[in-house]
């Protein structure tokens, strides 16, 4: 007897779980910048999965925590010009409010990007 393929509505919803479940080891991972030898673990099993968009988040979950080395890797990865520009620009600017301005500004999020271009302003 054939196996029937599950309904795509639940595929989706898996893989929504997955990724949201992805999201959070990525933040949990960047939340301790000594975990260099987690990192490697997590860059070998991206590099070997070969997933664009699990590439994507990786890059905007090392920009917003500032671990842009790991961000410039994953922008590398996809070939991401734009995000690759991103960290050149970032690694001259000396300001981390505005540091943190144009990687909220990459990523869409204009109000904290605002908010972080106004601190900037102010020293």
């Amino acid at each position: 007897m054939k196996k029937l393929a599950k309904p795509s509505n639940e595929r989706s919803e898996n893989n929504d779980v997955n990724l949201t479940i992805f999201v959070e080891k990525l933040q949990d991972l960047f939340s301790d910048p000594d975990n260099e030898s987690e990192m490697q673990s997590c860059l070998k099993w991206l590099r070997k999965h070969k997933d664009t968009q699990l590439w994507d988040i990786f890059a905007n979950e090392a920009l917003e925590s500032g671990f842009f080395d790991c961000a410039e890797i994953a922008f590398a990865e996809t070939k991401n010009y734009s995000g690759l520009k991103l960290i050149n620009c970032l690694q001259t600017e000396s300001d981390p409010d505005v540091q943190k301005g144009e990687v909220y500004s990459f990523l869409g999020k204009l109000k904290e990007a605002e908010h972080h271009f106004k601190l900037g302003r102010r020293k």
